[in-house]
């Protein structure tokens, strides 16, 4: 069992070429070399780079971007300011509709940047500009909406027959499609001849919704923003053995004082640049860090899901070999249960269950990949039971869709203190952490807190935040167990 994501595979999939002129040379004349420098320094960082059609926009010209990771593949929402009227001229995409985006990350030998090939699939004008400039077209704000460009992958599959386990066939469509390949998963028991969909992204979800290892597994795939296809054993993320968490934090937080020692003039932009084990806090000491969670909300659908799911599925599927004396008997059962993620009260609820009809067996498939899209399907839609949804300020390159992520809600508030807890008074180093330690249980909010498991990303950039952070994060945690206790 691997609850790491380990990358297989690294993308070649080609982009195209963007550049940003090079104006901090002393060549530059008209005294035009202190903007230029100012552009070279916030282009991508405090601002994103899009272009469209030859035309890149200025900082006043995008007022809002939002890259949604919650889907197969990434999706893009801008709001622009055509301030120079081009899309009313020859800049509007039509032949040309691909966008390119560059966002630069906070630390290039730590983080890539995130460099996408925008497949645009609409242009909306959101209201009318001034009368003076409606004339030319200027001042026309528009949505601009997208994919991640992937060549082929909505055309004909390539192969006609991919021969293998799910885990080794989406290997094979990821090189084939220039893509990346990160899984945590080391094998699947689903040996089978996977047959070509109308499409390659068609194939990839048929052979993850029907991926089988054992009955306790359940998978999810992706593409994410450095173009890598994930392949995701969700299971083996959310059930991994970790320290517990009440160990974790208080290591992070000495971690973190110990670095913001003014002695050592180790700044806070250098402590979100080092790649140690980090844990996601609305703790005080972390303010000011990509860490530290600045608002946080419960999101819960769990009467939807057991309306539609039940507690466990009784499957059925016919299969024609089993014995032909007795017709009864050529029906198979094969029952599927949910994680006991909280306790039901309502016995009716709790022990609800449904039947669900697979099908017929043929035999031409693995032996479970009927129960297979039953298993995967139940299990995934069971992760929205309950949701934490976070936001960080800036943009958050710590965290990764798919990871495992320790998350620590105090339930105070921010600087909390406790009758019960004591003021520190270490002799040592190693006492000082004890102390951190059991003052910091007297705050945690031990529901809220554990080990989470990253769903979805969201990446927002807003002109007018109104406040000093332009960029967002926001992410859709979930985990599987929700009761008063960290570690169960």
């Amino acid at each position: 069992m691997l609850s790491a994501l380990l990358k297989y595979v690294e993308p070649t999939i080609p982009l195209e070429e963007i550049s940003i002129m090079d104006t901090q040379t002393p060549d530059s004349k008209h005294g035009l070399e202190d903007i230029s420098i100012k552009k070279t320094q916030t282009i991508g960082r405090v601002y994103p780079y899009l272009r469209i059609d030859g035309y890149t926009f200025n900082f006043h010209d995008i007022t809002y971007m939002e890259i949604d990771m919650s889907g197969a593949l990434p999706k893009y929402n801008f709001t622009i300011v055509d301030t120079a009227g081009v899309f009313a001229g020859s800049h509007l995409p039509k032949s040309d509709i691909i966008a390119s985006l560059y966002i630069k990350s906070s630390n290039d030998e730590v983080y890539n940047p995130i460099r996408n090939d925008i497949y645009i699939t609409k242009v909306i004008p959101m209201g009318k500009a001034t009368e003076d400039l409606a004339a030319d077209g200027k001042g026309i704000t528009y949505s601009i909406r997208g994919i991640l460009f992937i060549p082929l992958i909505n055309s004909a599959a390539r192969s006609v027959v991919l021969s293998g386990t799910s885990k080794e066939s989406l290997e094979m469509i990821a090189r084939q499609l220039g893509l990346g390949f990160v899984t945590n998963e080391s094998t699947t028991y689903d040996k089978m001849n996977w047959i070509k969909s109308e499409s390659t992204f068609k194939l990839v979800d048929e052979i993850t919704t029907h991926s089988y290892k054992d009955d306790n597994s359940f998978y999810t795939w992706f593409i994410d923003q450095y173009y890598c296809l994930n392949f995701i054993n969700i299971a083996d993320i959310l059930n991994s053995a970790d320290e517990p968490i009440e160990k974790i934090f208080p290591n992070y937080i000495g971690h973190i004082n110990n670095l913001m020692n003014p002695n050592e003039g180790i700044s806070k932009e250098k402590i979100n640049n080092i790649p140690a084990e980090f844990v996601l806090s609305n703790h005080s000491a972390l303010i000011g860090l990509d860490t530290f969670i600045s608002s946080y909300q419960i999101k819960a659908k769990q009467g939807t899901i057991l309306n539609d799911f039940s507690r466990k599925h009784r499957l059925y599927f016919y299969d024609p070999d089993e014995d032909r004396d007795n017709l009864k008997n050529n029906f198979i059962e094969h029952s599927i249960y949910s994680y006991d993620i909280y306790k039901i009260k309502n016995d009716s609820i709790s022990k609800s269950e449904r039947y669900y009809n697979g099908g017929i067996d043929y035999h031409n498939t693995h032996d479970n990949y009927i129960a297979a899209k039953l298993i995967n399907k139940k299990n995934l839609a069971e992760l929205d039971q309950i949701n934490l949804i976070v936001e960080t300020n800036e943009m958050n390159y710590h965290i990764i869709r798919g990871m495992r992520l320790p998350v620590v809600i105090m339930k105070q508030g921010l600087d909390t203190k406790n009758e019960d807890a004591q003021e520190p008074n270490p002799t040592s180093k190693s006492e000082e952490l004890i102390q951190l330690e059991k003052n910091l249980q007297f705050n945690i909010n031990t529901m809220l807190s554990g080990m989470y498991y990253v769903k979805d990303i969201k990446y927002v950039y807003n002109l007018y935040s109104g406040d000093r952070f332009f960029f967002k994060t926001i992410l859709t945690l979930t985990k599987n167990v929700w009761s008063d206790k960290i570690t169960e």
